[in-house]
């Protein structure tokens, strides 16, 4: 994952492995995801959202006795959600937003404006047909992670549902933001 301090467009980009050479003359890349970083401005509930289910097809016949077929792998799938709540008198308000990102990089969201950065996601997204990958908050550190359970490559699939439990509307209400769910993506 890398995050570009200003905004750079480009047509084509170049990835070079500085590897010494392999024994079979050649390096792959599993799966390659070029796209933006785009971080949810408030900190999501993180409880270990792990589920499996079963990648299966299932029929019914006439009777209704329904059979199933295994398509796959078991697919990981990950729940988000906002329930501490999100506050939009700063939004609503328009006073100075803050922002999240980088230090001296360009502000990468706004701090309180999940629910509609998350429906501009999945419109961006085209409701789930396109891809991700998810991962969970990387460590203060410069290393790199290539912890297979901290990412998913993913759709995300849901509807965005934002519920106002306290505050009034237009001014000083806070939202929870209920689940959205990433759906891993098995060979």
């Amino acid at each position: 994952v890398v995050y570009v301090t200003a905004q750079q467009r480009r047509r084509y980009w170049r990835v070079r492995i500085p590897t010494p050479t392999t024994r079979d003359g050649y390096m792959e890349i599993g799966t390659r995801v070029p796209g933006r970083v785009q971080p949810w401005g408030a900190e999501v509930d993180w409880l270990r959202p792990d589920e499996w289910i079963p990648n299966v097809a299932e029929t019914k016949t006439s009777r209704g006795t329904s059979r199933l077929r295994k398509l796959g792998p078991l697919a990981r799938t990950w729940s988000f959600s906002w329930q501490d709540g999100v506050p939009l008198a700063q939004l609503r308000d328009a006073v100075d937003v803050d922002y999240v990102g980088i230090s001296g990089g360009m502000p990468a969201a706004a701090l309180y404006d999940v629910p509609a950065a998350l429906a501009g996601h999945l419109v961006e997204l085209d409701s789930g047909r396109i891809p991700v990958v998810v991962a969970e908050p990387l460590p203060a550190s410069t290393t790199t992670n290539t912890d297979p359970t901290r990412m998913l490559f993913c759709r995300l699939l849901g509807s965005v549902r934002a519920n106002g439990y306290v505050g009034d509307h237009g001014s000083a209400e806070v939202l929870r933001v209920e689940s959205l769910r990433a759906v891993e993506l098995v060979g």
